[in-house]
């Protein structure tokens, strides 16, 4: 006699694999769209896996993320912006806690505060070429970052920039970085340019 008790537990297995693997949309997403650009709004924060910001919506460029856009969006584990952003609201993607990696673009010149604090999971950044200040808490309480490279264009480091990154012991900083501010690397370790 033949027992199928395992059954409901692999569709179950099966679903949340599923539910893992989806990739977030456009349809998770709000925007408005102001004179020629397109300005991303908000996000689900049931969205998740991994989202891809594209260039052009509804053919106008996508220039801003919002303040707050993301924030908590807890499932995503990727996001991609396009090379048209040049500005990223404070806390825009704060709390997003299962980000691992973010790619800042060229075209990136502004950042508000706070925009990648508490990322827990982020272990990885890449800077654009034309950014030229890492604002105040921008990367507070990262703490899965472990070394980070900062480019050329960066001249100045703002007050607790990387703070309680406490397993950042790595940090390369260029010749172009004239203004560190307090505490921008308290709490990391060992501690850095405190």
């Amino acid at each position: 006699m033949r027992h199928y008790h395992h059954r409901p537990l692999i569709l179950l297995l099966l679903l949340a694999s599923f539910t893992l693997l989806r990739a977030a949309s456009l349809n998770d997403v709000s925007y408005e769209i102001e004179d020629e650009h397109v300005v991303i709004t908000d996000c689900l924060t049931s969205a998740s896996g991994t989202l891809i910001i594209p260039q052009k919506i509804e053919g106008k460029s996508v220039t801003i993320i919002a303040d707050e856009a993301f924030r908590a969006c807890t499932e995503l584990h990727s996001i991609q912006l396009p090379s048209t952003i040049f500005s990223i609201g404070d806390f825009a993607f704060q709390r997003c806690t299962s980000i691992t990696s973010i790619t800042l673009p060229r075209s990136l010149t502004n950042m508000g505060e706070s925009v990648f604090s508490t990322c827990s999971s982020l272990s990885e950044i890449t800077f654009g070429e034309n950014l030229t200040t890492i604002p105040p808490h921008t990367f507070s309480y990262c703490w899965a970052l472990d070394s980070i490279t900062i480019p050329g264009s960066i001249k100045t480091i703002r007050e607790s920039a990387f703070i309680g990154c406490q397993n950042l012991s790595s940090i390369s900083l260029s010749e172009g970085v004239t203004t560190i501010e307090h505490q921008a690397f308290w709490g990391t370790s060992p501690p850095i340019l405190n």
